[in-house]
């Protein structure tokens, strides 16, 4: 393990040892939400389950969007009521009757870089695009939320991208 790495996971753990030792400090005043760091397996794992668990509605936020067959199927049988793909203006989504096939509505927005997947209880800010090579193939990190239900305060990282939304 390098020095930068050996620090990073000894600064974590002695957080996460400070919180523990400290029994009497309410859950709330760390965060008050399941919070998950990810690696790519686990990414794809959680993005799955929050596709799966979706009622509400399910949001995919992605620059580059091209599905795997196992992503295909897990999005066919979402039951979600509203469903929305953001991708970049100009990048090719060959998705699109699929997409549409099953009810997600469909934008784009200029310049977009961020990688958010979203239903009514799980928040997953994420590295990996919705991209079958970075699925199968790159090193991805994600950062995972978890609560009991999404505020609208939580979608203030991405009003900025909804904001310049244009219908595709």
């Amino acid at each position: 393990m390098n020095g930068e790495v050996k620090t990073i996971v000894i600064v974590a753990n002695g957080i996460k040892n400070k919180i523990n030792k400290n029994k009497s400090t309410p859950k709330k005043y760390f965060m008050d939400k399941d919070i998950r760091i990810l690696n790519r397996q686990e990414t794809v794992k959680e993005i799955e389950k929050l596709i799966f668990y979706a009622k509400k509605g399910l949001v995919i936020i992605s620059p580059y969007v091209m599905l795997t067959d196992s992503f295909k199927e897990k999005l066919t049988l979402c039951k979600a009521k509203n469903k929305t793909l953001i991708f970049r203006e100009g990048a090719e989504l060959r998705d699109e009757k699929f997409l549409k096939k099953i009810g997600f509505t469909i934008g784009t927005t200029k310049n977009l870089h961020s990688k958010i997947y979203l239903n009514e209880n799980w928040i997953l800010f994420s590295s990996m695009n919705f991209y079958h090579y970075s699925i199968e193939n790159n090193f991805e990190t994600s950062i995972m939320f978890r609560t009991e239900k999404v505020d609208n305060k939580d979608f203030k990282a991405i009003q900025d991208i909804i904001k310049n939304l244009k219908e595709y």
